[in-house]
């Protein structure tokens, strides 16, 4: 997904992010990643790209591509790799930030602490994303992508700790008022 950034006042040449997601490590090709930053940099007649992977799952592949003979490497391609599952949950349970709220579940927490982040990404869709039908639709992409088979059972649970449904006014809960709705 392409992503254009502009400064408004024109202090900087515009800058074009390539994002892309993987949800399988194993299936991501680097090469596919360089054809598409180039026919995009070729289409908008710019060579300020940046590329940038976003891996839900597993380790990073190979994070740089070099071509060339035995002599010289001529084009030399890498990208910028964010490998959720190595990040720690706990840093971005009260992020004020809509898109670290939702890859909570992709990122690293005990097992036991399962609720709470979902409490805490299903909170962060719930008071942060004002359009509905944008919070409709993150929601059953989270449901489809983690494995949730059965929503029934995880509102009960979030119910059940103080998450569901979001007061008017909720922010995050703090880690005590999880712990003291639990109990």
């Amino acid at each position: 997904m392409p992503l254009l950034v502009e400064w408004p006042d024109g202090r900087y040449e515009a800058v074009l992010f390539v994002v892309e997601e993987e949800s399988d490590p194993r299936r991501f090709s680097i090469h596919r990643l360089a054809h598409y930053c180039l026919d995009v940099a070729e289409l908008l007649e710019t060579t300020r790209v940046v590329p940038v992977v976003i891996f839900l799952r597993g380790t990073a592949a190979p994070r740089e591509l070099l071509l060339g003979g035995d002599r010289h490497q001529y084009p030399r391609f890498h990208y910028l790799a964010c490998e959720l599952a190595s990040l720690s949950a706990e840093s971005y349970l009260h992020s004020d930030n809509l898109v670290a709220r939702l890859t909570l579940p992709s990122m690293a927490y005990p097992a036991a602490r399962k609720p709470d982040v979902y409490g805490q990404a299903m909170q962060g869709l719930l008071t942060l994303e004002p359009n509905l039908e944008h919070k409709a639709g993150h929601l059953d992409a989270g449901y489809r992508q983690n494995g949730i088979s059965d929503c029934g059972l995880v509102v009960d649970r979030l119910f059940a700790l103080g998450y569901w449904p979001p007061s008017p006014d909720s922010g995050a809960k703090s880690e005590s008022d999880v712990s003291s709705s639990a109990q």
